[in-house]
């Protein structure tokens, strides 16, 4: 709500000075110093500046409206408070292989889906030792650090021939390549979200690092403008072009900074941790025991 009240009260602003502008504009055409044709551009950008205005207000006042019908209060007696300006964290741009680190080694449904892997594992073990005790089979995963993601090891070739305990191991083996294979989807799943929440994220502040570039130059010129109007070099139409072109830059910085929070709470939800998180990652040996006493080990 406070987004959509600050964006209206930009909108507000913008449009006085287009009104003031354009009443400056008709005064020197009533001079002669411009024809009616010249005016129109003006006036059709102000319309639609009013039109844009009246539906701001319109969307306003309906998410107002549902905020007091979700608190259980009368519309006229919601008071909604003005937070504090937000900013863009400059800090938070991720390379992907970060990111995909990050993700990978933190999300919750990974997780999940490495300690169903490690149950498997440690469910063929067992199968294993029953038949040949003196062979141990480690986590059968690990983070390859190249690659950016959890990898798999398959039990070794090398087991003698099973007799049996053939039917049991298979069977266990099956179930363990089963989870293996739902980790890896998940996996793909996960980096094809971060890839795109993470490029709109630094799209999205490369955007606003622009914007405010440009505002910074408007500024400037807009305060230079102004020592020359009270110089007499230039009349109060330049002061107000360059004050309407200020709050022009001004509502397009707003309108990146809101789209630049909807594109940190995306690479939220992908990283399924705060951006600025320093949230413990996912080791395998949480997952999984190993065997001190084996012997031998067929990772």
């Amino acid at each position: 709500y406070n987004d959509a009240a600050k964006r209206f009260q930009l909108l507000y602003q913008q449009h006085q000075l287009h009104e003031q502008w354009l009443q400056r504009l008709q005064e020197r055409a009533a001079a002669g110093a411009l024809s009616r044709a010249e005016l129109m551009p003006t006036r059709i950008a102000l319309e639609k500046l009013r039109l844009e205005l009246t539906e701001q207000n319109r969307g306003q006042t309906q998410l107002k409206a549902r905020l007091a019908e979700a608190v259980g209060v009368p519309l006229g007696g919601l008071v909604i408070g003005t937070g504090a300006a937000w900013s863009f964290p400059q800090s938070s741009r991720l390379a992907t292989i970060e990111a995909r680190q990050r993700a990978l080694t933190r999300r919750a449904d990974i997780a999940a889906l490495l300690a169903e892997y490690a149950a498997a594992q440690a469910a063929l073990r067992l199968e294993i030792a029953k038949q040949y005790p003196d062979v141990h089979l480690g986590s059968g995963f690990q983070w390859d650090q190249g690659e950016s993601k959890w990898t798999f090891l398959n039990v070794s070739a090398e087991l003698p021939l099973l007799n049996r305990n053939q039917g049991p191991i298979a069977e266990a083996q099956a179930r363990r390549a089963s989870a293996a294979a739902r980790v890896e989807a998940a996996q793909a799943k996960a980096v094809a979200e971060i890839d795109a929440a993470l490029a709109a994220h630094n799209a999205a502040l490369d955007r606003l690092n622009s914007l405010d570039q440009l505002l910074a130059q408007q500024k400037r010129q807009a305060e230079s403008i102004e020592a020359q109007v009270r110089a007499g070099a230039l009349d109060v139409v330049d002061r107000l072009g360059a004050q309407l072109e200020l709050a022009q830059f001004e509502l397009l910085r707003w309108d990146a900074s809101v789209k630049a929070t909807q594109a940190v709470a995306r690479l939220e939800d992908a990283l399924q941790t705060p951006v600025d998180s320093n949230h413990s990652a996912i080791a395998p040996g949480k997952l999984v025991e190993t065997n001190p006493r084996a012997a031998k080990e067929k990772p």
